[in-house]
Order: C-alpha cells, then sequence, then structure tokens
C-alpha cells in the first residue's frame, strides 16, 4: 500500500533512479494476487518464482547429500 502513495512514490523512484530499479517493478516483485490482475506490462516474476526456485534447489541438494 506504501507504494501505491504517488507521494512515497515518486521519492523512492528518485532515490531508485540509477540502480534500474522502480516503485513499479516493486510492487510487481511484492505483487500477490493471480496473474490475470498483474498490470500490463510488468514481467511475469515475483517472490513466488525465487521461493520456488530456493525451495527446489534446497530440495534438490538435500536429495544430492543423503
Amino acid at each position: 500500500a506504501l507504494l501505491k502513495n504517488p507521494v512515497l512514490a515518486a521519492v523512492l523512484d528518485q532515490q531508485l533512479e540509477e540502480s534500474g530499479l522502480s516503485t513499479a517493478l516493486i510492487s510487481n516483485f511484492l505483487f500477490n494476487g493471480p496473474e490475470s490482475e498483474r498490470p500490463a506490462g510488468m514481467p511475469a516474476f515475483d517472490w513466488r518464482n525465487v521461493f520456488n526456485a530456493t525451495s527446489g534447489a534446497a530440495q534438490q541438494l538435500t536429495q544430492i547429500l543423503s
């Protein structure tokens, strides 16, 4: 909700200017809804992808070590 505040978003975007990040990209990464509700033009990649990749790697490592 904080990233949707236009004043806060503008301040953060200014701070993130040279990093290649933006409040829109951060909001997309933190997006928690169904894919059909993802804002247009945003990549279909969020925290769930990172979680699933990490979980899969941990499971493979567990299998290898056991």
